[in-house]
C-alpha cells in the first residue's frame, strides 16, 4: 500500500524473516562467533538463550549461512513431542528411511549414520527451537546421545535454542547431568536505542529507501515501547509507514509513533517485561519487620486461647463469656489456618457470670476439637455470638465479618463469533475504541480456539474514483490485519481482501464502509 509512496521495491518490516534483511549487530555478530566456535572445537553441546522476539531465529538462520558442506543439520521447531514420535522427526531431519517402533531401533540406525558420516569427514549437527518446552525425558533422551562417540570423538552436537526460562530449567536437580555438558552458552539481549535506528535504517536501505523515512524523535519512541525486541519494532514500524501513507507525511514523527502504539496496544506487551522484572526483583525480598512481629503477635495469643480452652474442659469449668470459641480463633490463625483478619473481641462483662453448679449439668465426655481447612471456593462467613456459647452464658459478642478471599479461574474467552464487523467514518481508516474492544476480544477467542484462517474483507461504495476506493477498501483491511497481527496472531493466517460495493448498496452509507473479518475453520 505504502510501497509506491515512500519509493520502496519491498515491505521493510514483515514479521516473517527473510534472509535478505539479516541484520548483525554486535551482539547478534558475537553469538554467531561464540556459537561458530562451539561447532568448530566440537563442544558438543550449544546453549542460545533470549527472550521472545529478540532475534533467536535470525541467529539460527545466520548459523546456517555460514556452515561449511561438511555440517548435515537437522531442525526441530516444535519438540513437544512423545518419545518416538521425538526419534522419528529426527531420522526424518537426518534423512533416515524406515519405521521405528521402539527406542532401540532407532538407536542403531542412528548410530549407523553417525559412523558412516564421521567417516567422511561431516559432521551432524541438531537444533533443537523452543527447547523450553522439552520435558525432562527428552532431555535425558538428547544428552544420552553425547555418550555416541568414535575414538573419543563426538558424533553430533547439540544446539538447544529458547527462552530464558529454560535457564531455570536447568537448574532443577534432576537435570543436573545435562547442565554440565553444556560448555558454549549465549544469552542475546534486546537492542540499544543506537542498534534500533541501525537495525531500521537497515531494513528501508534492503528495502530500496534512498532517504531518510523515519526522525530521530519517531526512533527514540520506538525503542522506548519495543525496549529493542526487533519483533515489536518490525510491528510498529509498519503500522507507521501505513498511517504516514494515509497522512500524506513524507517523514514519520514521534506523533505518528504514539498513535500506532496505542492503536496497536503495544504498549502491554513492555507492560508485561517490567512487570516480569519487577518479581524478579522482589521474589527473593524477605518479609518485613513489622509483619513478622504482627505474626507472632496473633501466633502467642491464639495459642494462649487454644491453652484456655484445653485448661477449662480438663477441669471441667464453664468458659467465660467473652472467651472466644474456636471458630473465632481459626479467623486470627493468619499463618495457619488463612489470611489474617480483623476480629474485635467483646470486652468482658463488668460482673463475673453466674456459675451452674456441676450437678445440674449431666456429665458428658469432653468435645473433640478438629480443624478442617475450609474450601478456597467458599468465602468464610462469621457466625453471631448467640449461636457459639451455650444458653447459660449468654454474654453478649459480636465479631466483624470475615470474608476468606475466592480464588476463581480466568474466564474463558467468548466463543468465536462467524463473523465480525467494524465500521468507519466516510474516507477514513481510523478504528474507534469501541471496535478496537471487540478486535481484541477476537484475537484472545481465535488464540485460545486455535482458529484456522482468518480472512479481512475491506469494504467501501462506489462513490468518486474507483482507484481510489479501492485503495481506501485495502487500507482498512490492512488497518484490521495489522492490529490482529500485533495481538499475538500470525500474520501467515491473515488474508486481507478489498471490494468495492455496487452503485445500488452505496446508498446505504455507513454500511458499506466497513471491514468484515471471517472466520474460516480448517
Amino acid at each position: 500500500m505504502y510501497l509506491e509512496y515512500y519509493h520502496l521495491a519491498q515491505k521493510p518490516f514483515q514479521i516473517n524473516t527473510d534472509p535478505a534483511f539479516l541484520w548483525y549487530g554486535e551482539k547478534h555478530k558475537e553469538a554467531l562467533a561464540t556459537l561458530k566456535y562451539g561447532l568448530l572445537e566440537n563442544k558438543s553441546f550449544l546453549l542460545l538463550t533470549g527472550d521472545v522476539g529478540v532475534g533467536k531465529t535470525t541467529i539460527i538462520n545466520a548459523l546456517l549461512q555460514v556452515l561449511d558442506k561438511n555440517e548435515m543439520v537437522a531442525v526441530i521447531n516444535d519438540p513437544k513431542l512423545e518419545k518416538l514420535d521425538f526419534f522419528l522427526h529426527i531420522a526424518r531431519a537426518f534423512g533416515i528411511s524406515g519405521d521405528f517402533t521402539s527406542k532401540g531401533q532407532f538407536l542403531l540406525a542412528f548410530r549407523e549414520l553417525l559412523l558412516e558420516q564421521h567417516y567422511r569427514g561431516k559432521r551432524l549437527l541438531l537444533i533443537v527451537d523452543e527447547c523450553q518446552l522439552l520435558s525432562h525425558d527428552l532431555l535425558e533422551e538428547i544428552r544420552l546421545f553425547s555418550n555416541l562417540e568414535q575414538n573419543g570423538v563426538k558424533l553430533i552436537n547439540i544446539f538447544f535454542v529458547g527462552q530464558l526460562e529454560f535457564n531455570d530449567i536447568l537448574l532443577l536437580p534432576e537435570n543436573k547431568a545435562i547442565r554440565q555438558r553444556i560448555t558454549v552458552t549465549y544469552n542475546l539481549p534486546s537492542l540499544s536505542l543506537e542498534e534500533t535506528e541501525e537495525y531500521i535504517g537497515h531494513r528501508l536501505s534492503v528495502a530500496g529507501a534512498t532517504r531518510k523515512i523515519f526522525e530521530k524523535s519517531a526512533i527514540r519512541e520506538i525503542y522506548e515501547f519495543s525496549k529493542g525486541y526487533p519483533r515489536l519494532i518490525n510491528v510498529i514500524c509498519d503500522r507507521a509507514l501505513l498511517t504516514g501513507f494515509i497522512s500524506s507525511d513524507k517523514q514519520i514523527d514521534k506523533k505518528t509513533i504514539k498513535e500506532c502504539v496505542q492503536e496497536l496496544d503495544i504498549s502491554l506487551a513492555t507492560k508485561a517485561h517490567q512487570e516480569r522484572n519487577r518479581i524478579e526483583k522482589t521474589q527473593n525480598k524477605p518479609p518485613a519487620p513489622s509483619a513478622r512481629k504482627r505474626f507472632n503477635s496473633f501466633t502467642y495469643a491464639a495459642i494462649g486461647f487454644i491453652l484456655l480452652l484445653l485448661l477449662s474442659a480438663f477441669l471441667g469449668s464453664s468458659i467465660p463469656a467473652f472467651a472466644p470459641t474456636f471458630t473465632q480463633i481459626q479467623k486470627i490463625l493468619p499463618g495457619i489456618f488463612g489470611k489474617e483478619q480483623a476480629v474485635t473481641f467483646p470486652k468482658p462483662p463488668a460482673e463475673p457470670p453466674t456459675k451452674i453448679p456441676a450437678a445440674a449439668i449431666p456429665p458428658s465426655p469432653p468435645a473433640q476439637v478438629t480443624a478442617q481447612p475450609l474450601p478456597e471456593s467458599q468465602p468464610e462467613t462469621s457466625v453471631p455470638a448467640k449461636d457459639n456459647v451455650s444458653a447459660e452464658n449468654n454474654a453478649p459478642a459480636t465479631i466483624s465479618k470475615i470474608e476468606a478471599p475466592s480464588k476463581t479461574p480466568d474466564p474463558a474467552p467468548d466463543p468465536l463469533p462467524k463473523k465480525l464487523t467494524i465500521s468507519f467514518e466516510r474516507d477514513s481508516v481510523d478504528i474507534d475504541a469501541a471496535s478496537l474492544v471487540e478486535l481484541e476480544k477476537l484475537a484472545k477467542s481465535a488464540l485460545y480456539h486455535n482458529t484456522g484462517k482468518i480472512v479481512v474483507h475491506g469494504y467501501t461504495d462506489a462513490t468518486g474514483s474507483a482507484q481510489y476506493n479501492m485503495k481506501l477498501a485495502g487500507f482498512r483491511a490492512t488497518a484490521v490485519k495489522n492490529i490482529l497481527a500485533g495481538k499475538g496472531i500470525s500474520p501467515d493466517k491473515i488474508r486481507s481482501v478489498s471490494h468495492v460495493t455496487s452503485p445500488q448498496d452505496s446508498n446505504i452509507n455507513q454500511g458499506t464502509r466497513r471491514v468484515e473479518i471471517e472466520i474460516v475453520n480448517e
